[in-house]
């Protein structure tokens, strides 16, 4: 009985201290405003940050194919989420975004968006963490998000 108690108890004291890790896991989303786009057409392109990421600093990169897509310069838009932002277009294909915090982010909401215009027939856009500071000073890396559905000529529902 002894030895079914301690497992109980190791078991409770596991799920306790496991699971409130991964539900404070910091996700970022990817949205457009338009998915039925010619071309020559401007979308754009918006990030989010979950509620409660407990983010100091976070720094992630969207990613779309350059023979469809351009960045159009000036047209970031900061989701004032962070104290400091700024973006970088790193390559062709890809824009950085850096964000840093005085305190740990206790609230969520768009970080950034910007506007691609079409210069090809549309394609996907990617979001992909670079790296992640929480409030402890870990660095955690989150998923990358996709717009799973085509930005193009066609209509498509998400």
């Amino acid at each position: 009985m002894k030895k079914i108690l301690g497992c109980l108890f190791a078991i409770i004291i596991l799920v306790l201290n496991v699971i409130p890790c991964f539900a404070a896991s910091p996700a970022l989303s990817i949205s457009s405003n338009d998915y039925t786009i010619s071309k020559g057409d401007t979308v754009t392109i918006s990030v989010s940050l979950s509620a409660e990421s407990k983010l100091t600093a976070l720094t992630f990169d969207v990613k779309y194919n350059p023979a469809e897509f351009e960045y159009v310069a000036g047209s970031v838009s900061s989701g004032s989420l962070f104290d400091s932002e700024f973006v970088n277009v790193i390559a062709a294909g890809t824009v950085r975004c850096d964000g840093m915090s005085n305190e740990a982010l206790s609230r969520g909401g768009n970080v950034v968006s910007l506007k691609l215009k079409a210069v090809g027939n549309g394609g996907k856009v990617s979001v992909s963490a670079v790296t992640a500071t929480d409030e402890k000073f870990e660095y955690k890396i989150t998923y990358t998000a996709t717009i799973n559905d085509y930005i193009g000529n066609a209509t498509v529902t998400i």
